[in-house]
């Protein structure tokens, strides 16, 4: 009676930690899943042995298709390569790694910005790479944009002979480009940014108005 006491209750605690753990893969499973950054764990073999949601709608696949696959299957060899020797740099240095991945995505290409750190044992030996990859494509974009926009309206200023500057009026600050310098006869370097300074370039009969 007291082995199949002792037996049950052994059975009754395994049971317990089982259910505690199916919870806890539960609830990471489940903040994996609802953020919008492609998650994925490989192990030493470059095999995945986790993804999220949005790694599964990224290729259009599910958790059951890739597990066990590698990069080589997910990705073109150019691109698999890189992301394998970034993998290694992360196991060998034992140190986070962040890092941009092009990945092509359907008819285009997508730029992500990957943080892939190791995970280590209680023995401090690395047995996989995880990887947390956010999508930077449109900020890039914009980014661009902005720069070739840069770029038109500096062109323009010079073709035109102008400058700009502008007064940050709750800070006081005085800002001015290069060219502005130009029309002023300034040296080129640092500008006292002040009114005071920039009223000293206006006629003494327009300070006023100014």
């Amino acid at each position: 009676l007291l082995n199949a006491y002792l037996v049950d209750k052994v059975d009754i605690e395994r049971k317990d930690v089982e259910k505690a753990l199916k919870l806890n893969q539960q609830k990471l499973q489940a903040i994996l899943d609802n953020t919008t950054s492609v998650i994925y764990i490989q192990n030493l073999e470059g095999e995945y042995v986790l993804i999220n949601k949005q790694f599964e709608k990224l290729f259009h696949t599910s958790s059951a298709e890739i597990i066990h696959k590698k990069s080589i299957d997910m990705l073109d060899e150019k691109t698999a390569k890189r992301a394998n020797e970034n993998n290694l740099r992360v196991i060998k240095s034992r140190k986070p790694l962040a890092t941009e991945e092009i990945i092509p995505y359907e008819n285009e290409v997508r730029t992500y910005i990957s943080n892939k750190f190791p995970l280590i044992n209680e023995d401090g030996i690395p047995y996989a790479v995880g990887a947390i990859s956010t999508d930077i494509t449109e900020i890039n974009q914009i980014h661009e944009y902005l720069r070739e926009n840069e770029e038109r309206l500096s062109l323009a200023l010079k073709s035109a002979e102008a400058g700009t500057w502008s007064w940050a009026t709750q800070k006081n600050i005085f800002l001015c480009d290069e060219y502005l310098h130009q029309l002023f006869g300034l040296k080129p370097g640092p500008f006292p940014g002040n009114i005071p300074c920039f009223l000293t370039f206006v006629h003494l009969f327009d300070r006023k108005n100014v």
